[in-house]
């Protein structure tokens, strides 16, 4: 837990913006414990599941992307915020967005991610 904490610091520098923790912490905490595993994850498709999940009816403004280290590659955290920096929910009050586990990262994803651990999609 301790590690997640410094994580959560690290991404609230990033941004400059003491709220994205809260936020972070919201993400990791409201998917399933068991995310699906893929052996490759690319720009393309992280670009692709922001544009065909956006909730058309709800303002989602922009797609955050979350990259955290796993024991089997890395956990990305996919979700849409508002304007405003709002987790949006759906009808029943869950995080719209998804969890999963990549093996790998294509290139292109990567450089993207460079030494942050935060994409934000707009």
């Amino acid at each position: 837990m301790e590690g997640d904490a410094s994580a959560l610091d690290r991404f609230a520098r990033i941004a400059n913006d003491t709220d994205l923790r809260d936020l972070i912490r919201q993400l990791l905490d409201k998917f399933p414990l068991s995310p699906k595993t893929v052996p490759l994850l690319s720009y393309r498709n992280v670009v692709a599941y922001t544009v065909d999940h956006a909730p058309p009816t709800l303002r989602a403004d922009q797609c955050i992307v979350v990259r955290k280290p796993h024991p089997r590659g890395f956990l990305i955290v996919q979700a849409f915020t508002n304007a405003e920096g709002q987790l949006v929910r759906g009808r029943k009050g869950e995080v719209l967005g998804r969890r999963i586990v990549a093996k790998e990262l294509d290139p292109e994803l990567t450089e993207l991610f460079g030494e942050k651990d935060l994409l934000v999609l707009r």
